[in-house]
């Protein structure tokens, strides 16, 4: 039997990589300066939107979205659409999503670009 030499969590470079998403997925724009338990609440909030949203697109793995459609899809009804926007950018900046150039009719009766999940 041949023995396995090592597994992921023992190359450095996918340790540094699997630190870095964790991270970023939980990144919280602190523009209002919160500290203490105010600002792990809202870095929670923040972890758990993202991970909704890459969640929509993982089960949806075929579909094109926008952000409207994503928050009725994840039942975040209440969210306002620029949290929404706001997770969708950052899942593409960690390469998760990609921005098309697709534009679908949404809400307040404008055009919004559409984004897919991003497959190797």
């Amino acid at each position: 039997m041949n023995e396995i030499q090592g597994d992921l969590f023992t190359q450095p470079e996918v340790v540094d990589e699997i630190i870095r998403r964790a991270t970023a997925i939980n990144q919280f724009f602190n523009t209002t300066n919160l500290t203490g338990r105010d600002l792990k609440q809202h870095e929670f909030r923040t972890g758990t939107q993202n991970y909704k949203v890459l969640q929509c697109f993982r089960e949806r793995p075929s579909m094109v979205l926008t952000p409207f459609e994503v928050r009725i899809m994840t039942h975040q009804i209440y969210a306002p659409i620029t949290s929404i926007r706001r997770a969708m950018t950052t899942l593409t900046d960690m390469g998760y999503l990609v921005k098309t150039g697709t534009r679908k009719m949404g809400e307040y009766n404008e055009y919004n670009y559409c984004w897919r999940l991003r497959t190797c």
